[in-house]
């Protein structure tokens, strides 16, 4: 018997002796730069001993020094399996965590200056070349979150490398995660925006852009904008209206609020309602000219729509003249006269905000002043102000044979 434990003793002896060498023979073979056989050691011990630490330590350092020189993908393939093996050596030896941490801390230094190397260089590189450039820049960037997860500087550093590429919608997970870590960022969640809505993505868009507006209240006109555009791409109009409407109730002094949902109001012919929210956007800001414009161009809606139930009822009258007694002709004669009364009017009130608006856009040398210039057009035209058609006619962009 005690023969017998003598040996299973000796056999178990040189079980650890074996796993030793081989550990041994592994860090030799990582020190040479034969990656290859350091890894087939280390394996080799881990089939034997996966609850070694040393050889997660190991493995972790080869896979650093296999990362070094390979595409982007595999690169940080690598420094995700570098970082699976320090992190398993934590869970196994706690007291190897603070330095292992350091370790994290200066690879996430080394990987972030070497991104923004990549990144100069693609900058600086022909453009058949450049890609190659920004996609191991992002490979950097990725593998520098990898060592430090909580850094948003890298996730939107990565999203940048990725787009820089061309890979846009590569973009949108980092982007996102920089702003879960990092806070509210008008800049990144316009770029989330933009490249949703050019891609198919627009369901995802409004949800994202309602919560950088109304929840981390950004104040930037664009992903107003953007917010508009994914409503309509996405048939959310009740929606828009419903968003807007509680926005204004909550920020009854924000004049974009305002303007979006007077907008929002014109576009569904709810003219009058329009009419009362971009009056108030124009009395918070006298020199918003997009308001100013909507507002003008809400009365001339209004009395286009008039026109069209004028000519009806003229065409009604006309055809049963000869059957109505003279007291309904008159009546209706005057109803009429009213109606075009009410439609002159409202060309009347569209004036003057237009004028204004035309006023700011010529200060400001704003896009759409000849459209502002084309619907004066029109108001002074149906309230027969033939000097002033005359005059706006080249800022409408038409000659005067027109």
């Amino acid at each position: 018997m005690r023969y017998l434990l003598l040996s299973l003793t000796l056999l178990l002896g040189v079980a650890i002796d074996a796993s030793a060498q081989n550990l041994r023979r592994a860090e030799r073979a990582l020190r040479s730069g034969e990656l290859s056989e350091a890894m087939a050691q280390a394996n080799g011990v881990l089939e034997s001993d996966p609850d070694d630490h040393r050889v997660h330590d190991v493995l972790a350092r080869i896979h650093e020094a296999m990362a070094a020189g390979t595409p982007p993908a595999e690169y940080v393939g690598h420094i995700r399996e570098m970082k699976s093996a320090y992190d398993r050596v934590i869970e196994l030896r706690p007291r190897e965590e603070q330095k292992i941490n350091l370790l994290m801390i200066n690879k996430w230094v080394t990987e972030f200056n070497a991104g923004i190397a990549e990144f100069n260089s693609a900058r600086a590189a022909a453009a058949d070349s450049a890609e190659w450039y920004y996609l191991m820049s992002a490979a950097h960037f990725e593998a520098s979150s990898i060592a430090q997860p909580d850094s948003a500087d890298s996730y939107v550093n990565w999203a940048y490398a990725l787009m820089g590429a061309g890979d846009d919608v590569g973009a949108v997970d980092p982007l996102t995660k920089s702003l879960v870590l990092g806070g509210p960022d008008a800049d990144s969640y316009s770029l989330l925006a933009r490249i949703m809505l050019t891609n198919d993505r627009a369901e995802e868009a409004v949800p994202l852009l309602e919560r950088a507006l109304f929840t981390d209240s950004l104040e930037a006109p664009d992903l107003q904008d953007f917010l508009l555009n994914a409503y309509a791409q996405t048939g959310n109009a009740e929606r828009a209206l419903a968003t807007y409407e509680n926005a204004v109730m909550g920020s009854p002094d924000n004049q974009i609020y305002r303007y979006n949902y007077g907008s929002l109001l014109l576009q569904a012919e709810r003219y009058d309602e329009a009419i009362a929210q971009l009056i108030v956007a124009v009395g918070i800001d006298g020199g918003y000219t997009d308001a100013l414009y909507n507002l003008g161009a809400a009365y001339i809606n209004k009395a286009n729509d008039l026109q069209q139930d004028i000519n009806e009822k003229d065409d009604a009258l006309r055809a049963a003249r000869n059957d109505l007694t003279e007291e309904e002709v008159t009546t209706q004669t005057e109803e009429l006269d009213g109606m075009i009364a009410t439609r002159v009017a409202l060309y009347e009130q569209a004036q003057e905000p237009l004028e204004q608006a035309r006023q700011v856009a010529q200060n400001e040398e704003a896009d759409n002043l000849e459209q502002i210039c084309f619907a004066l057009y029109q108001v002074y035209a149906q309230t027969n102000q033939m000097e002033k058609v005359e005059e706006v006619q080249a800022c409408a962009g038409m000659s005067e044979s027109n």
